[in-house]
């Protein structure tokens, strides 16, 4: 059972335009790609010397807070290049290769864009080097490193004819350095006649957001399962995660415990015209378990503790199959770990007492709860 939250990463990452794909590295750097400008602007024929670059920001304090960022850095000319938008940063698991695009737009239409990789080195990110293999004569937008087949492979998005409608998901086999395998579409199992973006993949979990499949409004975040042959049919994330407005570029840290979306959900820094999914802004994710629990407190008629009694628990959602056995020892208490959405009773003994037992529904609970349960046991008359 996980509780998920959501959270605007706010200032100074969020800025007047739209921001994306943020994705996190080991260390704890945020790098992500924005145009930065004091006002909001159109991208069009008018809107000369404003490119996307990619950044990055540095956590502000040394407990790596996903909510408080140092100001933003551009990355080199190795990564931003003139006259392009640079965007769609993403980086191999080890952290050593990062995925970004370089594209031209006509007005608001994307002409021209492909996938590169650049290599880490001592002195920063190597010049960039163009996907071969992966780039054609078709539109390449958000590479991201996975597996397939027990091979390295790089996702992404692309209108190539052939397609199911609009953008598909597709995968290529890397061979060697920067050249991969022709592009395979990834299939009627992940792509619908709409739009397939913003792809994300960790331990066997492809993440994705798309229009073509049921949405709640927009752009919907869903994951697939890969069970080493074939894609699970894939499902919407649900509220939290997705919105009535566009969820796009899911991303988690290695252990799957917090990462980011984008949306221009209610909450943004700025609404204005401009893209479909203007302005978008980083928002912070953070998972983590739900811890629900009983204490059982066992104590006699008058109020006494007892000691070295027993209790166990039962499955009520599940025929009442036992689940847990436990002893006080010395103390009078224990502790039983529960789930959420679920019907649950405790029964607690000591020899020469009666039982006694109680139910817990913990259907509906969404946060951490502790339930304190006093088990009051009647001492058996002498035979």
């Amino acid at each position: 059972d996980v509780s998920i939250s959501v959270e605007n990463t706010g200032k100074p990452v969020n800025g007047k335009f739209l921001e994306a794909s943020p994705y996190l590295d080991k260390d704890g750097t945020m790098y992500f790609s924005t145009i930065r400008s004091e006002e909001v602007i159109v991208l069009d024929d008018k809107a000369e010397g404003y490119y996307s670059q990619i950044y990055s920001a540095s956590p502000e304090d040394n407990e790596r807070s996903r909510y408080d960022w140092k100001d933003p850095v551009a990355l080199g000319e190795n990564i931003n290049r003139v006259d392009y938008h640079t965007s769609n940063v993403s980086l191999s698991p080890d952290g050593s290769r990062m995925f970004f695009t370089r594209t031209v737009l006509k007005g608001n239409e994307i002409t021209e864009s492909k996938a590169y990789l650049s290599e880490r080195t001592g002195s920063g990110w190597g010049a960039a080097q163009e996907l071969e293999g992966v780039n054609g004569e078709y539109i390449v937008r958000h590479p991201v490193a996975g597996e397939l087949f027990g091979n390295e492979v790089i996702f992404f998005s692309s209108n190539m004819e052939g397609g199911k409608g609009g953008y598909d998901l597709y995968y290529s086999t890397l061979e060697s350095g920067a050249k991969y395998s022709l592009p395979t579409n990834l299939g009627d199992e992940i792509n619908s006649i709409g739009d397939e973006i913003t792809p994300f993949y960790q331990a066997g979990v492809l993440y994705f957001s798309s229009e073509g499949l049921p949405t709640m409004g927009g752009y919907d975040i869903f994951y697939s399962n890969w069970n080493g042959s074939g894609w699970s049919e894939p499902e919407n994330m649900g509220l939290t995660i997705n919105t009535t407005y566009d969820d796009i570029y899911y991303s988690l840290n290695t252990d799957g415990t917090e990462g980011f979306l984008v949306s221009n959900r209610p909450g943004t820094t700025t609404r204005s015209v401009g893209s479909k999914t203007c302005c978008d802004d980083i928002w912070s994710v953070k998972k983590r378990d739900i811890i629900i629990d009983v204490i059982a407190t066992v104590v006699d008629e008058e109020g006494n503790d007892l000691t070295e009694s027993s209790g166990e628990m039962f499955d009520l959602s599940a025929g009442g199959k036992q689940l847990a056995e436990e002893s006080s020892g010395e103390t009078n208490t224990m502790t039983f770990q529960l789930d959420a959405d679920n019907a649950y009773k405790i029964v607690v003994k000591k020899d020469g007492y009666y039982p006694a037992e109680t139910e817990i529904n913990t259907v509906g609970k969404m946060d951490d709860h502790t339930y304190n349960k006093k088990f009051v046991l009647k001492k058996k008359e002498d035979e």
